[in-house]
């Protein structure tokens, strides 16, 4: 979908995981598109990108969600949380299991559009990513990833 920006992960010598991510670009690196721009997967990854891991970038973040009404897909454990979302106007949350959620990526679709909102913030592993792209037409859907583990963390 045009509307949807994609990340890979950041092959820098700047990462301090980049030793760890190396090897699974082999085999994606076939998949890419040569003539698509692709954008760093690292945005809430601090543990990757640690040069993120400022108030400033945070600040930038929480700009999704600030005197906003949004919809948040997550699992409430180890994610980004409505605790964590206090500058947002309103949340609505649409839970899902931590792990497998795909196997209802349908349901959980349905229930985010049926919210009303058209900012959806997800942090639900790899049916969150499945579901920006599948929202991106309609919603400003906004897969997380870790986000909410590394939350306003600048020791990194």
């Amino acid at each position: 979908r045009k509307s949807c920006l994609v990340g890979i992960p950041n092959m820098t010598d700047r990462s301090p995981k980049k030793k760890n991510w190396q090897p699974r670009a082999i085999g994606y690196g076939k998949l890419l598109h040569p003539k698509k721009k692709y954008y760093s997967a690292f945005v809430t990854r601090p543990d990757s990108a640690p040069w993120i891991a400022r108030e400033d970038y945070f600040d930038k973040i929480e700009s999704l969600w600030d005197g906003q009404r949004v919809t948040l897909l997550s699992c409430l454990e180890r994610s980004l949380t409505p605790s964590l979302m206090t500058s947002a106007m309103k949340i609505d949350v649409v839970v899902c299991a931590r792990r497998d959620a795909y196997a209802v990526i349908d349901d959980l679709e349905k229930k985010l559009a049926d919210a009303g909102n058209t900012r959806i913030i997800m942090c639900a592993g790899a049916t969150a990513t499945c579901l920006a792209h599948r929202m991106a037409e309609n919603f400003h859907a906004v897969d997380m990833g870790h986000i909410g583990m590394y939350w306003r963390r600048t020791d990194l």
